[in-house]
C-alpha cells in the first residue's frame, strides 16, 4: 500500500473517532498504525487513548466549526461553555489564530494553548485530544512516498475493533 494512502487512511480515521467517537490516540507514530491486505487501517496501543465526555466532544466540533469557518462567536461560543472570555482575548483569537494561515487543526491547538497561557480553565480532556490529534497530525502529514514501509506493519484486521468498539 502506498504510505501516502495510509497517512490519508489514517488521517479519516482519526478525524472521525475523535470528532464522531470522541476517542483520541496519545501515542500514534508509524508502528502503530497497522494496514491490512484491503488497506484498512487499525491503530494500535489503545493505551495511550481517551475519550471525550459528550459535553467536551460537543465544544470541540463547536470550536472546529467556527475555526474552519472563521467565525469567531462560534468560537467563542463554544468556549463560553467552560470559561469567560475578555473581549480583548476574543480579538487576539480572531486577529492571530482565525486569520492566520495555519491548518484548522492547528489553529485549534494554538486556541487551547492561548487559553492555557491566559490562565483560562481548559477541561483537560480537551487539551489532551488537541495535542494527540496535532501529533498525528503532524506525523501523517509528512509522510510521503519516502517514508519507510517498516514502519507500516500489515495485519489481518478482519476481526480488529475500531477505537469506540475498544470503549
Amino acid at each position: 500500500m502506498d504510505p501516502v494512502d495510509v497517512r490519508n487512511a489514517t488521517a479519516r480515521e482519526l478525524s472521525e473517532e475523535m470528532y464522531v467517537d470522541g476517542a483520541y490516540h496519545l501515542d500514534l507514530h508509524g508502528k502503530n498504525a497497522k494496514v491490512a491486505q484491503d488497506g484498512r487501517i487499525a491503530l494500535i496501543d489503545v493505551g495511550s487513548m481517551g475519550r471525550l465526555a459528550d459535553k467536551n466532544k460537543g465544544v470541540l466540533n463547536q470550536v472546529r466549526s467556527g475555526i474552519q469557518g472563521n467565525d469567531i462567536d462560534t468560537v467563542v461560543s463554544a468556549i463560553g461553555s467552560f470559561a469567560r472570555i475578555p473581549s480583548s482575548l476574543r480579538s487576539t483569537i480572531e486577529r492571530d489564530i482565525l486569520q492566520s494561515q495555519e491548518s484548522s487543526i492547528n489553529k485549534t491547538l494554538r486556541l487551547f494553548e492561548l487559553l492555557e497561557r491566559e490562565q483560562i480553565r481548559v477541561p483537560g480532556e480537551l487539551m489532551s485530544a488537541a495535542k494527540g490529534y496535532v501529533s498525528a497530525r503532524y506525523l501523517f502529514e509528512r509522510a510521503d512516498s519516502s517514508i519507510d514501509r517498516s514502519m507500516l506493519t500489515s495485519a489481518s484486521l478482519s476481526s480488529s475493533p475500531s477505537y469506540s468498539e475498544l470503549w
